[in-house]
């Protein structure tokens, strides 16, 4: 059954072509999901809110990256900068003042430890071979400053309709103080989930390896798992990456089951403090 592989490869290589979501006739679908009456944060450096829904309405408010708003509805119009398509939004902030914002100007998703802040957004949409690619920053907000940002391409559209973050503390790697991990993928059979990986030292963002994962139903799938020094079965100042697939290679008949190819196997990723490399 190379076939389905073949197939399910390409939507794991290429991305599943939507390409709908920055669009003026998607504006219900977007990368963000957000949720009325649920607290926002601000994705860009500096944020305005505005008396109508207007690029040339009149300013009310301004907001710096990481603070955090409310929305109140979504509407539907929008506008695009840097390829992005984002509808307007109408927010409260905390001072109760209400007014509207463009939603690119929002983070996809953030977390907070403490004093720091880690907000992952899209900062530029292009269009390749008709498939969209998202530039993602994750910036790095440590007491109101941005103290770094890190920044990578991804496919957009149907590909990063399920946008996640998670901070998963200290794993054991030499100067990392915490790890952040940004998850993007779809809903469809053959999208694949893409999982990013951020250390912090304390006042840098270093990127550390990605992992991914896909699958169709009972014709294939492939999935990575990380296993941290902290976790069972970790080793100092490594990354274990245990990778496991499942082909189909002959279709179950009225008379006989289904055959699958299994594959097994581990990368090892070592950390020297300051960089990882594969051994």
């Amino acid at each position: 059954m190379k076939k389905y592989r073949i197939i399910i490869l390409a939507f794991a290589l290429l991305g599943f072509k939507q390409g709908n979501a920055q669009t003026y006739n998607d504006v219900d679908y977007n990368s963000w999901n957000i949720q009325k009456d649920s607290p926002i944060v601000v994705f860009a450096n500096k944020a305005y809110m505005r008396q109508s829904a207007s690029l040339n309405a009149a300013i009310v408010d301004s907001f710096n990256v990481g603070t955090t708003i409310t929305v109140l509805e979504q509407l539907q119009t929008g506008e695009t900068i840097n390829g992005v398509y984002a509808p307007w939004i109408k927010v409260k902030s905390a001072t109760q003042k209400i007014g509207f914002m463009w939603l690119g100007l929002i983070a996809l998703k953030y977390q907070q430890h403490n004093t720091l802040q880690f907000i992952c957004g899209i900062s530029k949409v292009e269009t390749l071979q008709e498939q969209l690619q998202y530039t993602i920053q994750l910036k790095a907000i440590n007491a109101d400053t941005i103290a770094d940002v890190e920044e990578w391409k991804i496919d957009g559209g149907e590909s990063a309709n399920f946008v996640d973050a998670k901070l998963l503390g200290k794993v054991g790697l030499k100067n990392i103080d915490n790890v952040c991990r940004i998850t993007f993928g779809g809903e469809a059979c053959g999208i694949p989930t893409n999982y990013y990986y951020y250390g912090w030292t304390g006042n840098k963002l270093i990127s550390l390896p990605s992992k991914y994962s896909v699958g169709d139903a009972d014709i294939y799938y492939h999935t990575e798992t990380f296993i941290f020094p902290y976790e069972k079965g970790g080793k100092p100042n490594t990354i274990i990456k245990i990778i496991d697939e499942q082909e189909m290679i002959t279709e179950a008949t009225k008379n006989k089951k289904a055959k699958y190819k299994k594959n097994f196997k581990k990368e090892i990723y070592l950390w020297d403090g300051v960089k990882y490399f594969k051994k």
